[in-house]
């Protein structure tokens, strides 16, 4: 499976506010909506939304692994 470039989480590893990441995912929720509105099926919209927030969650993670190491 290809990832579609419009899940890929971009600017979740920079270390700025939380907030970021929720912008991101109301970015990404609209993307959802839209995807949804040209016909999209629901099981379309669900495993993007599971690829999405797999690829956020793993971003997260190193963040947190990267600054326990420094």
């Amino acid at each position: 499976m290809s990832e579609d470039p419009s899940l890929t989480p971009t600017g979740l590893t920079d270390h700025k506010a939380s907030s970021l990441g929720l912008h991101v995912l109301q970015e990404q929720r609209e993307v959802l909506r839209q995807r949804l509105i040209e016909g999209a099926t629901g099981s379309e919209i669900t495993q993007a939304f599971s690829d999405f927030m797999d690829a956020l969650l793993i971003a997260r993670f190193r963040e947190v692994i990267q600054q326990g190491n420094a």
